[in-house]
Order: C-alpha cells, then structure tokens, then sequence
C-alpha cells in the first residue's frame, strides 16, 4: 500500500478516535450536570415538604429559578444575524472591567416559540440525528481501515461503505436542515432585534452540508468507475 495513504489514513483515524473521546466526555460531562442539578431539585422539594417556611428562603427560589431556566435552555434556538454595517450595537458589562461596553451582535441563543407538539417532534428528531451521526462515524471508521488494511481500495465492499456513508450523510442534513429552518422561523416570530434581519442561511448551517454531500457522491462514482476497471482488468486476464 502507499505509505503516505497509509500515513493519512493512520492520522484520521487518530483523529476520529480522539473526536469520539472527546464527544463521549462532553456528553457525559452534560448529562451528569442535568442529573446533579435534579438532585437538587428534587431534595428542594422534599424540604418543602417537610418544612413549608423552606418556599419562602431565598435558597429555594434560586434553585427553582435554576430549574425554569434549564427548561427554558431546552427550548432555545440559535439565530445568526445578517451582517449590516449600519446596525447598531448593544451594551453589555464587560466583567474585566466593570463597565457598559458596546457590542455588535451576530448570533444569539433565543427562546422559540414553537408549538408543543413541534417541541415534541424536535427531541425525537434530535436523538435521530444522534443515530444518524453515530452511524456517519462507523461508516468512516470502517472504511478508511479497509484502506489501511488492503492493497486495492477500489473493492466493492468499500464502494457499498461510501454509498451508505453518502445517504446517510444526506440523510442527516437535510433532517438537520428541516428541524433547525422550522426552529428558527418559530424563534424568528417571537424575538427582534432593532435593525438586524435572521440570516436563514447561516442559522441552519447550510454550506457546510452543502459541499459535503456532492463530495461524497462525486467520490462514490469515482469508486464505481475504479471498482468496475478493476473487474474488467480481471476479466480480461
């Protein structure tokens, strides 16, 4: 095999791995925090009723205070803002210095206003693409090992691991793409911000997928094209 393909393979694989540790910590870190924060919700509320004066302590109004604010993070969506020379900017405490301090803002995380049946159909739609992305990776995995592990890579068993790789990954973006345009022109009703305009664009990420997805396909019938060659050299010997 090609050192140098081997070389490279090596390396993404090296980084896929470390990708995969990564957004395993990250998510455990996220779920043991949600876990630890209803612990303490639901202690608070066990005081409460054990002792009634405990509603009235400042302690307890913090903690259910926290609590609303969790789910109301749950239904925030994230806009980006068009960029305009001439909008006008916020002010905001910059904590270094104590002071009011003018910011332009291009994205923010706001509140959506979508109905609970939509809200619904975004949580499930989210451990979807949970699935979706889970499966992109093993399709990577599995193919860039057979690259490392064959002298041929034009084999028809890597041909069928790039046309999943390729649906799946089409498959993901455009639910990607679907959930975060419905969540984005709900938040877009219920929030404004003087003189900016929502970049629809940019808020749902679109030209990254857009590259990414004819990629994949172009590399597909590249292999088609490999795989079918390699089948005639061997007829024809």
């Amino acid at each position: 095999m090609n050192k140098r393909l081997n070389f490279y393979c090596s390396t993404m694989l090296g980084i896929m791995l470390v990708i995969m540790m990564y957004t395993l910590y990250v998510t455990g870190e996220m779920f043991g925090r949600a876990w630890a924060t209803t612990d303490i919700i639901y202690e608070a509320k066990e005081k409460v009723e054990k002792d009634k004066n405990y509603a009235k302590t400042a302690e307890y109004k913090q903690i259910m205070q926290h609590d609303k604010d969790v789910q109301m993070r749950g239904n925030m969506t994230n806009i980006s803002l068009g960029v305009d020379l001439n909008s006008n900017p916020i002010l905001v405490k910059n904590e270094k210095t104590g002071k009011q301090e003018k910011v332009w803002v291009t994205a923010l995380d706001v509140v959506s206003a979508m109905p609970s049946m939509l809200q619904t159909t975004k949580n499930i739609t989210f451990f979807g693409l949970i699935v979706l992305s889970v499966m992109m990776l093993v399709f990577s995995f599995k193919l860039i090992s057979h690259f490392r592990n064959v002298e041929n890579i034009f084999s028809l068993e890597n041909l069928k691991l790039i046309k999943k790789l390729a649906y799946t990954t089409l498959a993901f973006y455009f639910l990607f793409w679907a959930t975060t345009f419905v969540e984005v022109y709900y938040a877009s009703k219920a929030f404004e911000l003087q003189g900016r305009t929502i970049d629809y664009i940019s808020s749902i990420d679109m030209p990254n997928g857009l590259f990414e997805v004819p990629l994949l396909f172009i590399i597909y019938e590249v292999f088609a094209i490999g795989v079918r060659m390699r089948e005639e050299n061997q007829l024809t010997v």
